[in-house]
């Protein structure tokens, strides 16, 4: 329940960003770079999507 707990608390202290068209396009600008550097795309899904979303918002992406 502890976990419960921290996910809402972090869930209120954030507002999420969403998956648009234009993070789309840019996750698809992305892919063709990694694809082209020799890397899976496919395989990285979640990292690019979230990379794509920092490149539309012109955000930091912290890990």
């Amino acid at each position: 329940m502890r976990r419960i707990g921290r996910l809402a608390a972090v869930e209120a202290a954030f507002d999420p960003l969403p998956v648009t068209a234009e993070v789309a396009r840019a996750w698809g600008r992305l892919a063709s770079a990694v694809a082209r550097r020799g890397g899976t795309p496919r395989r990285r899904q979640i990292d690019l999507t979230l990379a794509a979303t920092a490149v539309v918002e012109r955000v930091p992406l912290l890990t």
